[in-house]
């Protein structure tokens, strides 16, 4: 079968993607989004879709041009993952969250903020809630332009940043604000769901954006440490259900743990595998893909 990896910006992940289904037997092409059509790629059996929400990191009009691609190709009959629904899913934390607030999954509060004139929402949202509280994009990844607000001060000042002229020319898809919940480990925890099956887990050390404030984010991007880990019944029940709610074939769910028990922070259907520790996990999830797709 053909398959194409839509990337932006190849990284070793959909290199190694592309190796791994060669290795079973697959003509696999490596497509970049800002090159490529639908007409370009119609004669694939399978569209893998990578894509990730932070590509907006560098120019989000490519998330937008992905998803405008997997509607095509969708129409086509091509199978793509994860879908058009997934991947628009993916591009917005809002939605994710509308998602997994209207099944009653556990997961923070959040309020969407797209212009200056929504900045009475966010401090409509302050009064209810307090503070701390975290604002972070709607589209984007790598734990960056994810801040813990403290005060309204802090508050006025992520604003003010985040709606500045020179923030705006290169994005304007939007931000959110949530409320904090304290992780009362030190680490927080991502599983892997596919087929709507545990597929594997790891655990983040928490990490600090400054001296001033607690370690409370995960990311291996910034800098946390991975380890093993073996989920509980009802975290692997919780990643399941997030899963089940974007209509994901493939997702990694971003897990803490609070006084009250496990909340969903995240979905991540389009996760990035790093070369010096994600090999294993990179196979095993082609593996059971085309395990699914078979079946």
């Amino acid at each position: 079968m053909k398959i194409t990896i839509l990337h932006q910006d190849l990284e070793w992940s959909e290199t190694a993607i592309c190796n791994t289904l060669a290795g079973y037997g697959h003509q696999a092409i490596l497509a970049d989004i800002r090159e490529t059509e639908a007409a370009d790629i119609a004669d694939s059996g399978l569209v893998l879709n990578r894509i990730y929400a932070s590509v907006a990191n560098r120019n989000y009009r490519d998330n937008l041009k992905c998803l405008r691609l997997l509607k095509e190709l969708e129409s086509l009959g091509i199978t793509c993952i994860n879908s058009w629904f997934t991947s628009r899913v993916d591009y917005s934390k809002h939605l994710s969250w509308q998602l997994l607030a209207s099944r009653g999954i556990p997961t923070p509060e959040t309020v969407f903020i797209k212009t200056p004139d929504d900045t009475h929402l966010a401090r409509r949202f302050a009064d209810r809630h307090g503070f701390p509280l975290v604002i972070k994009r709607d589209l984007g990844g790598r734990a960056l332009d994810i801040l813990l607000l403290a005060n309204p001060n802090e508050m006025d000042a992520a604003l003010e940043h985040f709606f500045g002229e020179s923030y705006q020319m290169h994005y304007d898809a939007g931000f959110i604000l949530q409320t904090y919940h304290r992780n009362i480990r030190d680490y927080d925890c991502r599983i892997a769901v596919i087929d709507g099956q545990y597929a594997y887990a790891y655990k983040r050390s928490l990490i600090a954006n400054s001296d001033t404030e607690p370690a409370w984010i995960g990311s291996l991007s910034r800098g946390s440490e991975s380890g093993s880990y073996r989920p509980d019944n009802a975290e692997t029940e919780l990643a399941v259900l997030s899963t089940r709610a974007i209509q994901s074939l493939f997702n990694e769910v971003d897990i803490i743990f609070t006084e009250t028990g496990p909340m969903v922070i995240e979905n991540n259907p389009t996760p990035v595998f790093f070369a010096d520790r994600d090999r294993e996990k990179l196979e095993s999830a082609v593996r059971l893909i085309l395990k699914s797709l078979a079946h």
